[in-house]
């Protein structure tokens, strides 16, 4: 079966990794794990990905500091949030007209309120730009801006770097040296001090790479252009991704050449995820690592760490029971003696006569070694 044509951003990217084939290249994406699939596909098209490297407009920034000498220590998000419970803190009891401070603090409300003061800092806002008349109840916008002019000043007294801080930095500096370009997709649409940051890069560094356009599928579709649409009914949400399998595997159709758009991420996901595990079942041992990718990646409890740490939480919470221990065995989530077949292993505990407790296993053991 031929392979179909790689999608229009993939070509585009892909005639660029050709066009400067030895250069040092910055891929920016969402995150890096979309990236990378990015340049799989580009390998796959039959194009060499040399030098292309993926990262974030934020990786980028940290990287031109890097090369700069400059030693930065990024503050981690849990740390920021941290910042602005302690700030709000010593400010709440100072309101003359409170609004904010008559909620009750709750992580949530931490949450939310450390996302307002992110937002701003990436939006380029200053403290001195603060105006409590913006607000729908200017209470609210006093407090804001006080709480966000302690932020900035605590992050100047404490020569803290956040990430608007880093992007504003790296936005005075030249991280591209030599023949290296950052490559953009023309679909993310950078804002704030990111689209600052693009946009301080030379002309001549800085490649926009097309994506797809937006069309009128009435005008293509038996046009000439080989597109092809069909519609299916199911009954239900099972139904749905299981027939998205049996039509790759009937027209030999590779997994990796098939992207799956959804609109419920709880729905769809753990269903896509365990019909690709039952498919690679009947190719492999291990399906720990099914054969399809995430853009948002995967519960941990989908994983056989985060499985195993669940069970072995629950194993403890529930005081040791035999059957959990036997189960978390047989599932492979516990090292055996390599020796031994996992199987084998759990039929050997099940006929201990240990039930339940920590204090009994070893005990139970020795005895019918002896």
């Amino acid at each position: 079966m031929k392979n179909p044509l790689p999608n229009r951003f993939i070509s585009n990217l892909a005639g660029i990794c050709r066009h400067h084939l030895l250069a040092e290249k910055w891929l920016i994406a969402p995150n890096l794990r979309v990236g990378h699939q990015w340049i799989e596909q580009v390998a796959r098209s039959g194009q060499p990905a040399v030098n292309l490297r993926v990262t974030t407009v934020l990786g980028l920034a940290l990287q031109f500091l890097s090369s700069a000498g400059r030693e930065v220590t990024l503050l981690p998000g849990q740390a920021h949030e941290f910042m602005v419970d302690r700030l709000w803190d010593g400010l709440k009891d100072k309101q003359k007209d409170p609004y904010l401070a008559t909620i009750q603090v709750t992580p949530g409300f931490l949450s939310r309120l450390s996302f307002t003061i992110s937002d701003l800092r990436m939006a380029g806002v200053t403290a001195g730009q603060m105006d409590a008349g913006h607000f729908e109840v200017g209470a609210k916008g006093l407090e804001v801006a006080a709480l966000y002019g302690a932020y900035c000043r605590q992050l100047d007294a404490l020569d803290i770097y956040d990430s608007a801080r880093v992007l504003e930095e790296a936005a005075r500096l030249d991280g591209l040296a030599g023949d290296s370009v950052a490559l953009v997709p023309d679909f993310i649409h950078l804002q704030g001090l990111e689209g600052r940051f693009a946009s301080s890069l030379p002309g001549e560094k800085l490649l926009k790479v097309p994506g797809e356009t937006a069309v009128d599928l009435s005008a293509v579709v038996g046009g000439g252009r080989g597109l092809t649409v069909s519609f299916a009914t199911a009954l239900g949400e099972t139904a749905e991704v299981r027939n998205i399998f049996r039509r790759c595997l009937s027209r030999g159709i590779p997994l990796d050449q098939v992207e799956v758009l959804y609109t419920d991420q709880e729905s769809y996901l753990p269903l896509l995820f365990e019909e690709s595990v039952r498919l690679a079942r009947d190719h492999v041992t291990d399906v720990s690592d099914p054969p399809v990718t995430f853009a948002d990646g995967i519960p941990t409890r989908f994983t056989r760490p985060g499985r195993a740490l669940m069970a072995w939480v629950d194993w403890i919470r529930e005081g040791f029971p035999q059957p959990v221990l036997l189960t978390m065995v047989r599932n492979g989530l516990l090292v055996t003696d390599g020796n031994i077949p996992a199987a084998r292993m759990a039929r050997l505990l099940r006929n201990l006569p240990v039930g339940r407790g920590r204090n009994r296993f070893l005990p139970v053991m020795v005895s019918r070694v002896r």
